[in-house]
């Protein structure tokens, strides 16, 4: 960072570090999701069997948060309306029930790393979607961006197609980037929810209806004898809850209030690294020359997007 001229009588700002910090924590353990997911399926648990434990151990947690919040508000006299309570049940059974339906049954046939890389170019579909249903300005960087960090997706699909069956990785693909939408709409149709309700109290409502989403789901799609599972695969989803779920959607909202969402959008960039690191390192997936531009590309991309 340089200095301003001489004479201007102004100082530089101070970086928020504790903002940037949290932004930077919270896109880790997000990061490490799809590893622990991988991992569980690598003992033979489903999409689903997964699904639900990730909840049941997450639930109790934001019922909790969730309760001390309305505790705050009803002491304040300034409890939300149902109407407003109802749309946060709503936005998060869109952007936590579906999309982690679609992701973790996507995880199912692409590795740790490309879904990470598809999830993370969300921000183009919140801006694409934002213009054509909700009447926001396009921005000009938003198609280069666009086709930067595509095509660093289509280079490490190109890759990958040589080491998973084509229609595995097609399928997986679509439903991780169906994910992306669903989470992009929800974004979209939260911002408002947010500001009205802050965003403790909206993320324990969200993410209290998507718990219960998915713990209905399960229960009516399978018999709950087949929700057994071994203490390995129960550890993963509690860490799964705990490190990938809970930490993290709280920490980057407490980053939100102090960086605003440019600035934790950018430190955001350390997500798919610490996933790609982790799935080398844990997992054993390949990660060569190809993949390195491709994640490059795909991470320049979105940094170029983010930083205009």
């Amino acid at each position: 960072m340089g200095s301003l001229p001489l004479g201007t009588g102004k100082a530089l700002a101070r970086p928020d570090l504790v903002g940037i910090g949290a932004a930077v924590l919270g896109a880790a353990l997000f990061g490490t999701k799809p590893v622990f997911i991988k991992l569980a399926y690598a003992d033979g648990t489903g999409a689903l069997t997964l699904l639900f434990w990730r909840m049941a151990f997450a639930l109790p947690a934001y019922l909790v948060i969730g309760g001390l919040e309305l505790h705050k508000r009803r002491r304040g006299g300034g409890l939300p309306g149902q109407r407003i309570v109802l749309l946060a049940a709503l936005n998060g059974l869109l952007g936590y029930y579906v999309a982690s339906l679609l992701d973790f049954t996507g995880l199912e046939h692409v590795t740790a790393q490309l879904e990470r890389l598809i999830l993370f170019t969300y921000p183009f579909w919140v801006v694409i979607l934002g213009t054509l249903f909700f009447g926001q300005k396009l921005r000009a960087v938003t198609f280069p961006a666009f086709a930067v960090a595509y095509a660093g997706l289509g280079l490490i699909f190109w890759r990958a197609m040589g080491t998973t069956r084509g229609a595995d990785l097609v399928a997986g693909s679509i439903l991780v980037l169906g994910a992306a939408f669903a989470f992009a709409l929800a974004q979209l149709f939260g911002r408002g929810l947010i500001v009205r309700i802050g965003a403790g109290l909206y993320t324990s409502i969200a993410m209290t209806a998507a718990g219960l989403g998915v713990v209905a789901h399960v229960l009516l799609a399978q018999p709950f004898a087949d929700l057994a599972v071994s203490g390995h695969v129960l550890a993963l989803a509690f860490c799964l809850a705990v490190v990938s779920t809970i930490l993290p959607s709280y920490i980057q909202n407490f980053a939100l209030g102090r960086i605003g969402a440019d600035g934790a959008a950018m430190a955001g960039n350390a997500g798919p690294v610490f996933t790609i690191l982790l799935g080398v390192w844990l997992l054993a997936e390949p990660f060569g020359p190809f993949e390195a531009l491709g994640t490059l590309l795909v991470i320049g991309g979105v940094a170029l997007f983010t930083r205009r």
